[in-house]
């Protein structure tokens, strides 16, 4: 399908005019999708303040915050829609995406009841001229950037990208199994330029009284530059950034992790080919505790859940 046909196809979806397939309320099954395979990072005799301070580095080098500066997160269950492959293919990629959400404790949709995509998957040969088709048609789903960025924001420099609409609302939604739907009516505002954000509070050290939420998860995968890889590595991948915001640096990561799989830097040494064990201990970590810390302090009680975590326990 060429880029226009996909863009076409998604903007009937979001418009309301399909609904995704129901998604599970527990992991897909093996005989579909393997399971994901954890490997372990920890040194023998590592202590947990060499594991917490090992778990602050990762946060600072890959975690990515939004615009109000936090590290965003779901409130709501990911819908995820893969097109541009065959049908097995693409139903592989979704189920990915829905079984990592179960791992690390993300919010989940109700069995069998269908659910609109809020994260779209394209695989495409055109990645660029897709791209570009979505700035001049669905802007909004680029995320917060201003117009004098747009091309930076739109570049393809990778084989597979992420674009994140984010949203801030006020109050504390807790953990990531309560979120803050919209239907609840509390302030809230989507992170676009010309939009102005809800109040918080003055006066606390540890809270904003507002959280980052993730609204829209728009994925582009170079199908050309994929076409020599395995579909489970670059499933899992996709699962991941559909899941949480990473940064994309140019150096290795001291631990292993799925991240590092598009680093160049990394060519010379294994790179994990699932989530790592500190890959999944962050997501767990982000969906464990309350939304509306400060950055300091999320990353803080990130670190310290990752550093917490049982050897043998992803």
């Amino acid at each position: 399908m060429n880029a226009m046909g996909l863009l076409v196809l998604v903007l009937g979806l979001l418009a309301g005019g399909a609904a995704a397939q129901a998604p599970s309320a527990t992991p897909p099954s093996d005989t579909t999708v393997s399971g994901i395979t954890v490997t372990p990072p920890k040194k023998p005799g590592q202590t947990e303040r060499e594991r917490f301070h090992q778990s602050l580095n990762f946060i600072g080098s890959r975690g990515q915050t939004a615009h109000l500066g936090q590290i965003a997160r779901w409130p709501e269950p990911v819908c995820p829609l893969s097109l541009g492959l065959s049908p097995q293919m693409n139903q592989l990629v979704a189920d990915r995406v829905e079984r990592l959400a179960f791992e690390v404790g993300a919010p989940q949709a109700r069995r069998h009841r269908r659910c609109k995509p809020n994260v779209e998957i394209l695989f495409t040969d055109q990645p660029q001229a897709l791209v570009d088709l979505v700035a001049k048609k669905r802007n909004e789903l680029l995320g917060y950037h201003f117009v004098a960025n747009e091309r930076a924001a739109t570049r393809i420099v990778r084989p597979i990208q992420a674009w994140y609409l984010t949203q801030t609302v006020s109050g504390d939604s807790g953990n990531g199994n309560v979120g803050v739907p919209a239907s609840t009516g509390r302030g809230q505002s989507l992170d676009l330029v010309d939009n102005r954000m809800p109040g918080g509070c003055a006066g606390s050290a540890f809270s904003e009284c507002l959280s980052s939420q993730f609204v829209n998860v728009l994925v582009v995968a170079d199908a050309n530059a994929l076409a020599s890889r395995q579909i489970g590595p670059v499933a899992d991948y996709i699962a991941m950034i559909s899941i949480a915001q990473f940064k994309a640096p140019d150096s290795c990561d001291a631990a292993p992790t799925l991240l590092d799989m598009f680093t160049s830097a990394c060519a010379n040494r294994p790179v994990a080919d699932a989530p790592s064990r500190q890959d999944i201990g962050y997501l767990k970590a982000l969906y464990a505790g309350p939304s509306s810390l400060k950055l300091w302090m999320q990353k803080s009680l990130i670190a310290e859940r990752m550093a917490a975590m049982p050897p043998s326990s992803p």
